[in-house]
């Protein structure tokens, strides 16, 4: 029997089988820390969403993955999940229902848009906080034996530099 049509099997392509394909041929080769990512987030969708078959993930279903994680509980008491939570696990998503259509497992991928995150970045440590902060490297020791640098000035300059850029850490110590 001839079979015609590029997406005649489309009916049934399940989620589980192009999930296992997806881990295998584009998780399992990116970076650790983007590989874990996209793994909790393609996990948060099926645990939410629950699809069975890939042709099911629907701009509705998604709107639903939407409308459940925004009442998930957040990562303090009484605070529910943030946009840009949501948004990483859209972005993972979308790039795995774009490698599903480059497949041929769908015919087109679902239209969904992003939630819309604060402009404005919180202020994670108060002023006060942040001249105590900044007092207290006084006290320090550590790194000690610094060319033309006391281990003060060191924290100084470390926590001043994370407080203006919002850098992290390692990307400070990485300059």
């Amino acid at each position: 029997q001839l079979i015609t049509g590029t997406y005649e099997n489309e009916e049934r392509k399940s989620w589980a089988d192009f999930r296992a394909k997806y881990d295998e041929r584009v998780i399992d080769v990116m970076g650790s820390e983007s590989r874990a990512t996209a793994k909790i987030s393609l996990s948060n969708f099926e645990r939410v969403a629950k699809p069975k078959l890939i042709k099911s993930v629907t701009t509705e279903l998604v709107d639903r993955f939407i409308s459940a994680r925004r009442k998930e509980r957040g990562s303090r008491k009484g605070t529910t999940l943030s946009a840009a939570t949501i948004n990483r696990d859209l972005r993972y998503l979308r790039a795995a229902l774009r490698k599903a259509k480059a497949w041929k497992y769908i015919s087109d991928v679902p239209e969904f848009s992003l939630l819309r995150e604060r402009k404005k970045l919180p202020t994670v440590v108060p002023p006060e906080h942040f001249a105590a902060i900044y007092e207290a490297c006084n006290n320090a020791e550590y790194p000690s034996g610094l060319p033309n640098l006391n281990p003060a000035d060191w924290w100084r300059a470390i926590i001043v530099t994370a407080f203006m850029t919002g850098w992290r850490i390692s990307q400070i110590l990485s300059l």
